[in-house]
């Protein structure tokens, strides 16, 4: 077991620091659940079904958590930030406005960003903020490389996968070469201590 490896924090994310009620979901359903109302469509599909309200949660922005993280280790060796996934039921570019440039750190980041399910949402850019302000590369519409980071995703040796997204390898080798006949690819942040992960 890899339990020894997470930490739970009972608080929920988004851009800022606030107290909300937090939307349990629907009954009968633990996989929904959401800072924002369901839309119309979204309870016609669930036949009618009222979301569960539950007490007033803590909000943090995600940099209050990644803060606690250390990025080396006692030696001075640096620890490889391997895979941010996000699937935040509506408030995912949210998450990112809120984590700001510790985002950094990660060698990838992954999210779902589908907002069609709620209303009253808030969005945020996050393609221009990770592309154009953090300077990530953009491989599918919500999968993003830390170009400093780029070799360890493309030799697999970084995790960068969830069930739902997945990192187009062949266009981050093309977008790698491009970069780096034109000089913008910066240096790499190399990790020798990495094997590559066998996928099974």
């Amino acid at each position: 077991s890899h339990m020894d490896r997470f930490v739970l924090f009972p608080v929920a994310l988004s851009n800022s620091d606030y107290y909300a009620n937090f939307q349990y979901g629907f009954p009968g359903r633990a996989d929904s659940g959401s800072l924002l109302n369901f839309n119309r469509q979204m309870i016609k599909k669930r036949q009618g079904a009222k979301p569960l309200f539950g007490l007033p949660t803590p909000i943090m922005k995600m940099a209050s958590i990644l803060s606690l993280i250390p990025t080396v280790r006692a030696d001075g060796t640096p620890i490889l930030w391997d895979t941010l996934k996000i699937d935040a039921q509506g408030v995912d570019s949210l998450i990112i406005e809120g984590a700001g440039h510790l985002l950094r750190n990660f060698a990838c980041i992954l999210g779902e960003f589908d907002y069609s399910s709620y209303k009253g949402v808030k969005k945020f850019d996050y393609r221009a903020y990770l592309v154009y302000e953090l300077g990530f590369i953009m491989t599918k519409k919500t999968t993003f490389i830390n170009p400093s980071l780029a070799s360890v995703v493309h030799e697999q040796k970084a995790l960068c996968f969830s069930s739902d997204v997945a990192v187009d390898y062949g266009h981050l080798g093309r977008t790698m070469a491009r970069m780096r006949a034109e000089g913008k690819l910066p240096k790499q942040r190399e990790h020798p201590e990495l094997q590559p992960i066998k996928r099974g």
